[in-house]
């Protein structure tokens, strides 16, 4: 997220690349998920929708703001196998290079 970088004077033309293991890309699941997914996000990021498109990264692909991705995740990260795939596939369609391993 560029406002985050840019609280610590950085921007993401500043980053080489990132190593993403194992993670929670997108909140597309989790606000019609189960009642305890869904508790979950609130507590973290509140109930309103724009606090979650600043939280997580699916929403700031873009091939001018991102550096390259390597996403990697554990053999049994089941639900978190779908997030890296729609993380992956919004790179691509953004041409971002990103490649991942499992």
């Amino acid at each position: 997220n560029p406002v985050y970088l840019g609280e610590v004077g950085m921007s993401p033309r500043d980053l080489a690349g990132a190593v993403c293991m194992s993670g929670v890309y997108n909140d597309h699941g989790l606000r019609n998920g189960s009642s305890l997914m869904t508790s979950l996000l609130y507590e973290a990021f509140g109930d309103r929708r724009e606090d979650h498109v600043q939280a997580f990264p699916i929403h700031h692909v873009s091939p001018l703001q991102c550096p390259p991705f390597f996403v990697l995740n554990a053999q049994r990260d089941y639900s978190l196998k779908r997030q890296a795939r729609e993380f992956l596939s919004t790179g691509r369609m953004h041409r971002v290079y990103c490649d991942a391993r499992t």
